[in-house]
């Protein structure tokens, strides 16, 4: 959980930054994301008192899959992208390694329990209120 902090801090102050959320969290104080650091540690607080230790490790897990799943398959036309231009980008054994891991991260998508399944289309869909509430008007 003390590691997600961090890393959620830093994926809210780039949202923020980018006006997808209020500029407010994408303000740095002394070198780091104040605002953002300060919600993320609370937000992971109550849920860490509240939801338990299984569940939110489920959450994590589904959560770190959705993303690299996207990642994988984003790498399919990014690779090749002619407006693109980045030749120290390689993908090893491209484009094979890219539709494994995207299936392997379905494989292992596929393990977890359906209550997982349901909280975590619970927080996309928080997810997308959010978006399609403030982020799609304020977004760069």
């Amino acid at each position: 959980m003390v590691t997600m902090i961090y890393s959620s801090s830093r994926l809210v102050y780039a949202i923020g930054r980018d006006g997808l959320l209020p500029k407010w969290f994408g303000e740095v104080k002394n070198q780091l994301p104040h605002h953002a650091l300060t919600t993320v540690t609370i937000v992971i607080a109550v849920l860490g008192g509240l939801v338990p230790l299984t569940q939110l490790v489920n959450l994590v897990n589904i959560g770190t899959l959705i993303a690299f799943a996207i990642v994988s398959l984003g790498i399919l036309p990014l690779r090749k992208h002619e407006q693109i231009h980045n030749p120290g980008f390689k993908v090893p054994g491209y484009p094979v390694v890219p539709v494994v891991s995207f299936l392997f991260c379905l494989l292992l998508m596929s393990q977890l329990s359906k209550e997982t399944w349901m909280m975590s289309l619970i927080w996309f869909g928080i997810g997308l209120l959010i978006y399609f509430a403030y982020g799609f008007r304020h977004g760069k």
